[in-house]
């Protein structure tokens, strides 16, 4: 699938972003992910396109951060701001979809990558709540 695409990103009872990044508010973050051909490929699932997105986690703070979808099979990343990878996840709870627990040390910008395993296009959504 070639073209132009678009991305919806809903913040629900969330904060404002800080410094860029997406706020993890009260009612989480929902972003809906259409990956596309036209999207830059992994440098870790090298053959599979990928979208990043920056959140603000903070100290001391779960997280659950998933990452579903629908006739694909999910591949989910966390990094630092930096790029150095914290956790990755490919399959959770007896499904393809993906989930990664998180207590981050340090208050700051985190990177969520959002691929899949064999490469696909198609839609997944990302959310991301305190727990």
């Amino acid at each position: 699938v070639t073209g132009a695409f678009s991305l919806a990103v809903r913040r629900e009872g969330g904060a404002a972003p800080v410094g860029g990044a997406l706020r993890v508010g009260a009612g989480g973050l929902n972003i809906n992910v259409r990956l596309t051909a036209g999207d830059p490929r992994d440098r870790v699932r090298v053959d599979s396109h990928y979208k990043v997105f920056e959140v603000h986690l903070e100290e001391g703070r779960a997280y659950q951060i998933d990452l579903e979808g629908t006739g694909i099979d999910p591949y989910l990343r966390l990094e630092t701001a930096a790029g150095s990878e914290l956790a990755a996840n490919d399959d959770f709870g007896g499904t393809l979809n993906s989930r990664i627990d998180f207590r981050p040390s340090v208050t700051g910008t985190y990177r969520i990558i959002c691929t899949t395993y064999r490469p696909a296009t198609g839609d997944m959504t990302l959310r991301v709540q305190e727990k």
